[in-house]
This record gives structure tokens, C-alpha cells and sequence, in this order.
């Protein structure tokens, strides 16, 4: 458009009818010849070019030219182009290219306007619209009726990736490798299953790093979009749970750590232990230091809750502790207390020891969850 515009005749002459005060038709002709050699018009008569007639036009267009209209050297993408085209260019000004251009570059912004609710560029519209129907506070997200919620409190993210930097199991992606237990990219897929719908492997990552997440509230405080992105999370695992994607804490709880401990040590340590190094679970420093105090057993709410923590939990968290000063790790990945922990970090914070039982109790649920995945991937042919 810009090319065409450049080489135009019909636009030369509808600026110097709206812009010029000449009245001299031998300036008029000199500023034409001046046009064609410095600018790139073309006119269907060609004007002299005489240096004498170039100066003189020179001197016109800088007295009323000059002031206002850039040199199209300026823009060197569309001056190439328009000598480029320069032996069509009668062709296309007798057709009004420019105006055909024109029209063109118009329909094709108004359609980049219809389809943007579609694009990523659309945040800076949800955003504000976001923000103002929840009038800037943090409102419980309301699931539609996909169950796990969609609309613009989905299309507000701006990819800024906050909610992600200061997620609290953000470690946990460094070991697994699944992106999908960062707020950013759970929201993505999340998106997807809302409105295509997830299966497979796409599906079992996207339970995988929702059940992972703590509930701890940081990617909702954070939040610049001002979403509501814990209410999603939790939507998203009812949903989840519902079709049967519950994930490993289910299926372990179908079992008994006896039956667990005899099968984790038959499938020996995924990949990244093999390869990851030792983690808490496996130095010996981590609970050498525990004395069996009970303190981290009496003020664990889950114990708490529980009329019969021998019968509901198996082991309480000082004897998690005491199995792995025993070397029995793969007795201890299948224990419900690892399973049912919420990891609030009581025991931790009180431990006169200062062992890391919360730490080392989501380790484990970790550990155990990988081994069933490389399970069932190396049975699936994957």
C-alpha cells in the first residue's frame, strides 16, 4: 500500500490541491520533475528533468514541501518496493492501486480485530474486564458447566509467568519435567480441556501437576490479572477425580504398604534417582537426629483428625522417620500418613531436632508417584 501510495500520481496531486499555495505553473512543473527524481512519483507525462528545472524544484518543495513530508527514503522497505515496480507503475495508478491497497489493509485490520478474542493478544482487553467484574479482589472462580471453568477469567492471563516463579512446588517440576504443574502451563492446558478436551498423555500430565498442587494460595496472591487461579486448580481435580484421573494417592490407598513395599522394590528407582543424586529420603542426615519425641505426630492436624491413625495412616510421621533410619525407603513410599500429609509444615516448624519431616514426607510422595508413571510408561511401550 505504502509502494503504491509513493508512486501514485492520483496522491501526488490530491496533496498539492490540499496542501500547496503555487500558482506559477512553470514552479508547478519544476516541483513535478523534483517528485519524480527524488520521491519515486510517476506521471503519466514524464516532466522535463533538466538539472536548471531540478534546483528550481528543489527550491519549491523545500519552501512548501519540506516542512511536513518526510523524505520516502525514510521508508526503505516501500521505496524498494515502488522502484521495484517501477514499469507497472502506470498500470497501477491508472487502476488506483493504492486505493485497492487501502482497502485491503482496512479489511484486514477489522478481521485482526474479530479474531483477536481468539489470540493471545487479547489479555489486555480480559484483563481489564476481569479486574473490574470482581472489582480488583480475588472472587472465588465459578466452575461452567465443562466443571472446571472457562470465559474470561481464563483469557486475563498475560503469560507473565509470576504465578510460576513463585509457586511452591515449582522445584517439583525441576525432578519430574512435567510443565504442567506450573501455574503458567497447568492454565494452558487447562484451557485446551475446557474447550477441546484432553486424552492421553496430555491428559495424565495435566492430572498429574494439578494433584500436585498444595493449595497454598501464592499463584492467586500474585496473580497481576487479579484470577482466581486456586479456585481453578480445585475445580480441575474434582473434575479430574471424577473421570477416574485420580492418580497415584488413590490407587495407593487402594492397597497396603506391605503389598506397596514389596512392588516398589521390584521396580527399583526411576531415572532421576539414578541419576538425580541422593535426595532427603536417602541421606542419613536428614533424620539421624530424630529421638522419637512424638512432637511432630502431635501436632500434625491429619493425625489429629483421625479416630485411628494405625488403621487410617498406617504410620504416624515419627515412624516414617524411624523406617527410613532403618533404610526401609521403599516401606515407606506406600504409607498413607506420606500420602495424606497437607503439607502445612507443623511438624517441620516444630521439631526440636529441626528435621525436615514435611520435606522429606512430599519427597517420597514424589518419588512413589515417578516410579508408578515409569511403571506404567515402560508397560505401555512408551
Amino acid at each position: 500500500m505504502e509502494a503504491s501510495k509513493i508512486m501514485s500520481e492520483a496522491v501526488y496531486d490530491r496533496m498539492i490541491a490540499e496542501y500547496s499555495f503555487l500558482d506559477d505553473a512553470r514552479e508547478m512543473e519544476a516541483l513535478r520533475a523534483f517528485w519524480a527524481r527524488e520521491y519515486g512519483v510517476v506521471f503519466s507525462v514524464t516532466p522535463q528533468d533538466s538539472p536548471e528545472f531540478l534546483n528550481l524544484g528543489k527550491a519549491v518543495d523545500a519552501d512548501n514541501c519540506a516542512s511536513c513530508h518526510s523524505d520516502t527514503a525514510s521508508a526503505f522497505v516501500s521505496r524498494s518496493l515502488a522502484s521495484g515496480l517501477f514499469f507497472t507503475a502506470r498500470a497501477m495508478n491508472t487502476s488506483r492501486a493504492d486505493l485497492v491497497f487501502r482497502h485491503v489493509h482496512l479489511g484486514l485490520c477489522f478481521l485482526g480485530l474479530a479474531l483477536l478474542p481468539f489470540g493471545k493478544f487479547f489479555h489486555p482487553v480480559a484483563v481489564s474486564a476481569n479486574l473490574l467484574v470482581r472489582q480488583g479482589k480475588h472472587v472465588a472462580e465459578r466452575a461452567e458447566s465443562s466443571g472446571i471453568g472457562s470465559g474470561v477469567g481464563l483469557d486475563a492471563c498475560s503469560r507473565c509467568g509470576e504465578c510460576s516463579l513463585h509457586c511452591s512446588v515449582a522445584p517439583v517440576f525441576a525432578v519430574l519435567g512435567n510443565a504442567d504443574i506450573l501455574p503458567s502451563e497447568k492454565l494452558r492446558s487447562l484451557n485446551r480441556h475446557a474447550v477441546d478436551g484432553l486424552d492421553g498423555r496430555a491428559l495424565e500430565l495435566f492430572a498429574e501437576g494439578s494433584r500436585i498442587c498444595t493449595e497454598c494460595l501464592r499463584c492467586t496472591d500474585i496473580c497481576p490479572s487479579g484470577m482466581d487461579l486456586q479456585s481453578l486448580w480445585m475445580a480441575s481435580r474434582e473434575h479430574l477425580a471424577q473421570g477416574r484421573t485420580a492418580g497415584p494417592n488413590a490407587e495407593i490407598r487402594m492397597g497396603h504398604p506391605k503389598g506397596w513395599a514389596t512392588a516398589f522394590m521390584e521396580m527399583g528407582e526411576f531415572e532421576a534417582e539414578r541419576t538425580g543424586g541422593d535426595g532427603l529420603a536417602d541421606r542419613a542426615e536428614s533424620y539421624w537426629a530424630c529421638v522419637q519425641c512424638t512432637t511432630c505426630t502431635s501436632v500434625c492436624p491429619v493425625v489429629a483428625v483421625s479416630s485411628d491413625p494405625t488403621r487410617d495412616l498406617d504410620f504416624t510421621p515419627q515412624q516414617i522417620m524411624n523406617l527410613l533410619r532403618m533404610g526401609l525407603k521403599d516401606q515407606a513410599l506406600g504409607v498413607r500418613m506420606v500420602w495424606s500429609c497437607t503439607t502445612c509444615y507443623k511438624c517441620q516448624e516444630h521439631c526440636p531436632q529441626n528435621i525436615p519431616v514435611a520435606d522429606v514426607l512430599y519427597e517420597l510422595r514424589n518419588v512413589a508417584a515417578a516410579r508408578l508413571r515409569e511403571q506404567r510408561e515402560k508397560r505401555e511401550g512408551r
